[in-house]
């Protein structure tokens, strides 16, 4: 008698040359030109390889518990996820699709690829630095510099573009808004407070800069801009530049 582990179980594999097992309840399939049986009956697969007859148990889903990296993983996906649902609603649900379509790929496998590394396995957002707003064909800003101008109200400067080809004067200059909050789930975390546009926004690719308005609101810690450029069409745009606000 042998044994052998399959891929992805975590039962015992038995083989026995005659293809007979002391098993209850297994039907099997014979082959009877050589006496092997293959099929799954309940908890047992029955098969063939290389002429001689295998049995393995399957996992019992009842005890099946995810190990500690597997619940941190689905927890990120999750929050990725239900991110990026609330982008497509509150920012723009056509800003990842169309970067994504030219990549063959769709908004939200982009989204996830690019941003999935700044949420940690709880699902916080910890790296708002990496964050991506956005993707997309334009050339994005060069050298952003931004001041405050007091009451939340911003002037970012940009240098000139050299890469005409995918740059054009009436570019729109866009800022998106990232909160983070300090709540209490039984101990001090992050917790992700919503993307949005800022306000009153002012300035295009052609005019060296811009300027922009962000309220403050109560209890939140963190403000992250996120500036980009708009075509004046609205059909394209450009990877965002991250800078952290104070508010």
């Amino acid at each position: 008698m042998e044994t052998e582990r399959s891929a992805g179980g975590d039962g015992e594999d038995r083989h026995t040359d005659c293809g007979t097992f002391k098993k209850e309840k297994a039907m099997k399939v014979k082959d009877s030109s050589r006496g092997l049986y293959s099929g799954k009956v309940g908890g047992w697969i029955y098969y063939v390889r290389d002429g001689r007859g295998y049995v393995r148990s399957l996992p019992d889903p009842k005890k099946y518990e995810p190990s500690e990296k597997q619940r941190a993983t689905n927890e990120r996906f999750r929050a990725v996820q239900g991110f990026y649902k609330f982008f497509r609603e509150k920012v723009s649900p056509d800003i990842w699709s169309v970067a994504a379509k030219a990549e063959g790929k769709m908004g939200s496998n982009l989204f996830f690829s690019r941003n999935c590394r700044c949420f940690d396995g709880r699902g916080t957002l910890v790296d708002a630095g990496a964050f991506q707003f956005s993707e997309g064909s334009l050339a994005p800003l060069t050298l952003p510099e931004v001041e405050p101008l007091g009451g939340g109200r911003f002037r970012v400067r940009w240098q000139p573009c050299e890469e005409m080809t995918t740059a054009a004067a009436t570019d729109r200059l866009r800022v998106g808004v990232v909160r983070l909050g300090l709540v209490d789930r039984g101990e001090q975390d992050w917790q992700l407070r919503g993307a949005y546009w800022a306000e009153e926004e002012r300035g295009a690719r052609g005019d060296g800069e811009g300027e922009f308005l962000v309220e403050k609101w109560d209890e939140v810690a963190e403000t992250h801009a996120y500036l980009l450029f708009e075509r004046a069409d609205g059909l394209a745009w450009s990877p965002s530049r991250h800078v952290a606000l104070e508010l």
